[in-house]
């Protein structure tokens, strides 16, 4: 299972920190949720104030339109006979026959209309038309062709003719300008499609007014538009109010708001200082003060911010007491500890030279295989030698009896051509039949012919065939330059066999040797080539050995102990094939840089997946009692693990490598 991995702690100050973030947001927000809904409020507050004081003056201008419409119908009654107190509030009366004016009862001085003069022009002209026959008064709001204001007109039928009576606009705008002189309003009436009439307060012009129309701005200011209807007059009225009125008083709510939101951070900003000197600091001290404590030096004395807060300083002084224990069963505990690794590393030495002891016993045929073959051969060629050496003796001893001027020509020839042919297998079965038949038989005998094919020299060669017919002493010559030719090879033997000897006494010697010079630079490779020069005849005729050298491998360590590794995972090798196989050792560069890979691979039964986990246990053998090398893959990971590295291994049916990283011995 894969081991889960941890979390970091949160820190106390970060605790505190998010505590607070969350506190001042959660309160701003409160705050600004407040603070919203005040300023709506106040919006909502002003809107309905606003709207009352447009109902008020809804209500002025129906109380002059009633009365103005009451004068008409009084003077209406009578028959046009009213005086001019009935037409106060009008600026022209007429009386109407047809759209022409018949009479003219109240003219102002600004108006061009004339008896006789006739209202074609809608949509007054429409206005009057529709009302001759009706039998109440009417009213509507429509720009004037007597002087192009707009005006309200009033219509009373009166026996086949039309009283009407225009009242303009602007006359009512007295009590309207004492509504909006002091607060810079403006009043504004339109038609019905939103064109202005006319304005108190202010210029208004191109612009389209509706309902909906909640913000506007005249010249750079900014208005609130506030909309009603007339029901005497029939048109739309808005009331435009500075935005800096309004915000005069919402200002002081919003300021409110804002001081009570930096209020608050200001109490949790203290509020965070106060944690921080008395908590935070404290607890800040007192753990670095244990982060820089030397473990072996005594504890370091309490910060006096410790001092001063009661559980504080209580926990520091259970930790320190708890510590101090601590600290003394660490002492008694490395002091077991060092002893048991004194114990450890003579038991591991004693383990080692056991181990090379039974190497050296279970290899005892092997090693003196070794050494027996080449002393076999030395004196295999000294007994060979003294035969040659007595045959010379006596041949040449004849040889001078018997001086004979051909002998002195057939030596010069056969010398010249020694080991000068090469015969192969074929050619020797055919010279071999030739001497079995009469018509083809060679002038030698079968032991000259020998010595003729040994010695390298062409038999079919003239010559040769006719100092074998000719020359009486032509074996013996031949006889002469054989054992003449095995002496020298004797003679040249004999130091091989005598060197052969040596190295596996020299071998064996630096393999089983103890010494004590510590650590020092070694060479994997020579320590690899010095154990396969001890194995070579055990292993020989069933196990190919294979070398991948790409650097010598030159690291610092202890070669006692380090060899031993290499004898444990070679003969595990050699154990792990039961009949033929291979062993490869390579040395590289690993891919971490400054350290070495040494791979041993064998082609071997492997090893079983149930024990896998169990390799580097110890005890743990995979071979039979007394076959395996004795020394636990254990203890080999431990002394790699001593000299900086690691040993770890793979292994399948067929393929195992057990894989040492060393670190790189420093120039």
């Amino acid at each position: 299972m894969k081991e889960s991995r941890k979390k970091n702690p949160y820190k106390l100050r970060q605790i505190f920190v998010i505590l607070d973030s969350i506190t001042l947001g959660v309160s701003i927000l409160f705050l600004v949720a407040i603070s919203v809904t005040v300023v709506r409020v106040a919006y909502r507050d002003f809107s309905h104030r606003r709207r009352q004081e447009l109902i008020s003056l809804d209500s002025i201008l129906n109380e002059r339109l009633t009365t103005a419409a009451l004068q008409l119908e009084e003077l209406g009654d009578n028959y046009f006979a009213g005086t001019l107190r009935h037409l106060s509030l009008f600026s022209d009366v007429y009386v109407l026959s047809n759209l022409r004016v018949e009479g003219i009862i109240k003219k102002s001085p600004s108006s061009a209309v004339f008896v006789g003069f006739t209202f074609s022009q809608p949509p007054l002209s429409s206005f009057l038309r529709n009302h001759y026959f009706s039998t109440v008064r009417r009213s509507s709001v429509i720009r004037a062709p007597e002087n192009e204001k707009p005006s309200v007109y009033y219509t009373y039928p009166v026996k086949e003719k039309l009283l009407v009576g225009r009242l303009e606009l602007q006359t009512l705008g007295n009590e309207i300008l004492r509504l909006v002189r002091y607060d810079g309003s403006i009043v504004v009436f339109t038609s019905s499609e939103g064109i202005p009439f006319t304005s108190m307060g202010g210029n208004i012009s191109n612009i389209v007014f509706s309902f909906s129309l909640q913000n506007l701005t005249l010249q750079g200011k900014k208005f609130v538009v506030t909309p009603t209807k007339n029901i005497w007059l029939g048109i739309p009225i808005f009331l435009l109010t500075p935005v800096e009125n309004r915000d005069a008083i919402i200002s002081p709510t919003i300021f409110l708001s804002q001081l009570a939101i930096l209020i608050f951070a200001g109490i949790l900003a203290i509020r965070f200082f106060l944690l921080h000197t008395m908590l935070l600091s404290p607890l800040s001290a007192f753990i670095d003060s244990i982060a820089a404590w030397d473990t072996t030096k005594p504890l370091p004395p309490l910060s006096k911010k410790i001092e001063n807060i009661k559980e504080i300083r209580e926990m520091a002084e259970t930790f320190y007491a708890k510590a101090y224990q601590i600290q003394q069963f660490n002492e008694n505990l490395e002091n077991q500890l060092q002893e048991k690794n004194s114990i450890l590393r003579q038991t591991v030495d004693k383990l080692i030279v056991s181990e090379k002891m039974a190497v050296l016993g279970s290899m005892s045929a092997n090693i003196a295989h070794a050494i027996n073959t080449p002393l076999a051969a030395i004196k295999s060629t000294a007994e060979s030698s003294a035969v040659s050496l007595d045959y010379l003796r006596s041949v040449f001893r004849s040889m001078l009896e018997n001086n004979y001027p051909e002998q002195k020509l057939c030596i010069e020839y056969l010398v010249n051509n020694l080991h000068t042919y090469s015969y192969t297998r074929k050619e020797k079965k055919e010279l071999y039949e030739r001497l079995k038949t009469p018509d083809g038989a060679l002038p030698f005998s079968q032991e000259i012919l020998d010595d003729l094919i040994d010695l390298g020299i062409n038999v079919l060669d003239e010559k040769i065939i006719e100092y074998g017919q000719n020359f009486s002493h032509f074996g013996e010559i031949v006889h002469i330059l054989y054992h003449y030719e095995i002496l020298f090879h004797n003679l040249s033997l004999i130091p091989e066999m005598i060197d052969r000897a040596a190295m596996t006494i020299q071998s064996l010697y630096l393999w089983t040797a103890s010494h004590e010079s510590g650590v020092q630079l070694i060479s994997i490779q020579k320590e690899i080539e010095l154990l396969f020069s001890i194995y070579t005849h055990q292993i020989k005729n069933r196990i190919r050995l294979v070398t991948s050298f790409k650097e010598p491998g030159i690291v610092k360590a202890q070669p006692d102990r380090l060899r031993a590794v290499w004898i444990n995972l070679i003969s595990n090798a050699i154990q792990a094939i039961e009949k033929k196989g291979t062993i490869s050792v390579s040395i590289e560069p690993a891919p971490v840089s400054g350290y070495i890979l040494v791979r041993i691979e064998d082609s071997g039964r492997g090893i079983p997946e149930k024990d896998k986990a169990l390799v580097f246990t110890p005890f743990f053998t995979l071979y039979k009692e007394n076959e395996g090398p004795g020394l636990g893959l254990d203890l080999c990971k431990r002394i790699v693990e001593e000299h900086g590295g690691t040993l770890t291994f793979e292994s399948k049916e067929g393929r195992t490598v057990f894989t040492v990283t060393l670190p790189r011995a420093k120039e």
